[in-house]
């Protein structure tokens, strides 16, 4: 077994830990020490993916399979983004402006960047995929950048963090599934 296959064994056993602390912790009561504990399990498997991602990403570049590459990065760029934007948002809930500091705008901007490489490259290569997918990255990050303005401003709803934390699952989630698929 070469190094890449191992590193992709490594990231699909993750990805198995990822897809059964999701559900497990989707199945749990909202704000339970249980709840709490296996959404870290998740989060913590889905820093594996991403950890696991980017050599595999750099590997296929390597290998001469440009397109798989910018791909498998551009999926570590939205992968990444909702895995922050889920844990800050309960980290900082007290602290709206904290949250929407340099990191989110950052996670912000290179989403909407790696979208439109992404889109220019789907366009360029005649791949509908890509294009689609374009829209992820586009749209989060251009959302993103529009709610870093009212975090910001103190023009938050009351539970801002709970939308902040449940659309980032529900992003994470449909990633893990799609990931499997």
């Amino acid at each position: 077994m070469n190094a890449y296959s191992m590193l992709v064994a490594v990231h699909v056993l993750v990805g198995a830990v990822a897809l059964a602390s999701f559900w497990t912790a989707a199945l749990l009561r909202k704000g339970t020490p249980a709840h709490r504990a296996t959404g870290r399990i998740y989060l913590l498997a889905m820093v594996g993916i991403i950890v696991t991602g980017t050599p595999m990403a750099v590997s296929r570049w390597l290998d001469g399979h440009p397109v798989t590459a910018a791909f498998l990065g551009y999926l570590v760029v939205i992968t990444a983004t909702g895995v922050w934007v889920s844990w800050r948002a309960v980290r900082d809930k007290a602290v709206p402006a904290r949250f929407a500091g340099r990191m989110y705008t950052s996670l912000a901007l290179l989403s909407v960047l790696a979208g439109a490489g992404v889109l220019a490259l789907g366009v360029n290569v005649g791949a509908p995929l890509l294009i689609g997918f374009s829209f992820v990255g586009l749209i989060t990050g251009a959302d993103m950048l529009r709610r870093r303005v009212r975090y910001v401003r103190g023009e938050q709803t009351p539970r801002w963090w709970m939308v902040e934390h449940y659309t980032a699952m529900i992003g994470n989630g449909i990633a893990t599934h799609i990931a499997f698929l």
